[in-house]
């Protein structure tokens, strides 16, 4: 898996990230704990998850995380997790979910959370594929705390058929919303869309 990172974002910790998520790729059932505890070397009291496109500029994310930080919006494709002490960011990684081999990642809070930010005591994740047919966001890797994973049980249980994991690991794009295309070359080389 390849996730590229941008300036002044946390490239250490995002391969960290990359190698613990790696065994989920071939997952059929269940899911994978990751502590993110336990991959930071840095203090801090939350983390926030942005998508690029969908914050439109650093207004909304100083509403969301409650102060000004001026380091610049989340660039178009890109996803970021932020990390915040007291009042000031400690450390930020930018990626983007998709390349030669994708890790599209896309973080849940538990209902009744109020804001947007996840505190460190509940940033032990549950993370599993979502192979759910006809979901906009197929094969996304969803980071659930474990507290709330009951939430997410029927999902989890529904699990990835060997079929599912050999088109979401084989090549594939994915389009602005997260949704898995697979693909094949043509005869020229170019990569076209698989038709079910």
């Amino acid at each position: 898996m390849l996730l590229v990172g941008c300036t002044g974002s946390n490239d250490e910790l995002l391969e960290k990230m990359r190698q613990q998520m790696e065994p989920v790729r071939t997952m059929t059932h269940g899911y994978r704990v990751l502590n993110l505890s336990d991959l930071t070397d840095f203090e801090w009291d939350s983390v926030y998850f942005f998508r690029g496109g969908s914050v439109p500029d650093n207004a909304e994310i100083n509403s969301k995380i409650g102060f000004e930080w001026y380091e610049g919006a989340v660039p178009d494709g890109f996803r970021r997790l932020l990390f915040v002490r007291g009042r000031e960011v400690v450390s930020y990684t930018d990626f983007i979910p998709w390349n030669e081999q994708p890790m599209p990642i896309w973080m849940f809070g538990c209902r009744g959370d109020r804001g947007w930010g996840i505190s460190r005591n509940d940033a032990r994740f549950a993370v599993f594929r979502n192979c759910s047919s006809g979901a906009s966001d197929i094969g996304t890797y969803y980071m659930v705390p474990l507290r709330c994973v009951d939430n997410f049980q029927a999902l989890i249980e529904q699990g990835c058929t060997v079929k599912t994991l050999k088109i979401l690991n084989g090549p594939h794009l994915y389009d602005s919303t997260g949704r898995v295309f697979p693909v094949a070359e043509d005869s020229t080389g170019k990569l076209v869309p698989i038709k079910h």
